[in-house]
């Protein structure tokens, strides 16, 4: 990491010297093994660049999930190769999507499955 913004540190709870020189590795959490994150940065050696969630944790130890984009800047006088990080917080959302489809396949007092969740199997052909 050479580089954060307000946003970042806001975000994570880590001020710009916490970071600086870190891998970006040394933030994700533990809901990804290192071989599930070593093949994103993989992908971004090979394509260039990579898009998708990714769970992070904050300084305090909470995960936060992140929709990220990866890029890769070679070239144009640089000594070396960058890649640019770019993501947002999409935790709230996540969680509201997923009470969402709770709520419309599941009794709210019981947790059982309601008449449109039994009836799904049904039909299907």
């Amino acid at each position: 990491i050479v580089k954060v913004n307000p946003a970042f540190e806001s975000m994570l709870g880590l001020n710009e010297l916490e970071v600086i020189n870190l891998q970006i590795g040394h933030l994700r959490s533990h809901r990804h093994d290192e071989l599930q994150f070593q093949s994103i940065i993989d992908v971004v050696k090979r394509d260039g660049r990579w898009r998708g969630e990714l769970w992070l944790t904050r300084k305090n130890g909470s995960d936060v999930l992140v929709n990220m984009e990866i890029n890769r800047l070679e070239g144009q006088g640089l000594d070396e190769t960058l890649r640019v990080w770019v993501f947002s917080d999409i935790t709230d959302r996540k969680r509201a999507e997923e009470e969402l489809r709770f709520r419309a396949n599941f009794d709210s007092l019981t947790g059982l499955p309601n008449r449109s969740m039994l009836l799904q199997p049904l039909q299907t052909p």
